[in-house]
């Protein structure tokens, strides 16, 4: 199964004290995630749905791969393709990236915990190609 998306992220982010008092809060655009860095990837497998922590993404049992700078099929240009397969019936696969926190991507850390807890109004737009959703669990 093979997946596209490009997901852009709108982050508010109030600098600090002075700029939080203005009308304009400090607005930290993070965009084209898909082909930033920081991607982490785990298996999940049935019946449990938890981590596997014995799988990895070349094994037979169940195998992954993430492959940024796609650009056929793509609505901007620029889209990640991501492959699932291996012999298990049934597994997932969870990609995930830290936008803002300690272990941020894109240079938002909350050493202070002081940025997370203020954060709202999120724009999460996605869009998925793939050529037979049959396959599909959920998108």
């Amino acid at each position: 199964m093979k997946l596209y998306f490009t997901p852009p992220l709108l982050v508010a982010v109030l600098a600090s004290a002075a700029i939080a008092q203005t009308t304009s809060p400090y607005y930290k655009k993070c965009w084209n995630l898909q082909q930033q860095k920081g991607w982490s990837s785990y298996a999940l497998l049935s019946p449990s749905w938890g981590i596997c922590s014995t799988c990895s993404s070349t094994g037979s049992t169940v195998n992954w791969s993430r492959t940024p700078a796609v650009y056929s099929p793509s609505l901007t240009g620029s889209s990640a393709k991501h492959l699932i397969g291996g012999t298990h019936p049934y597994a997932d696969i969870l990609w995930n990236n830290h936008i803002v926190g300690s272990y941020s991507s894109q240079g938002l850390p909350d050493y202070n915990h002081t940025l997370v807890p203020n954060l709202h109004n999120f724009v999460y737009e996605v869009y998925f190609y793939a050529k037979n959703l049959s396959y599909s669990q959920a998108l």
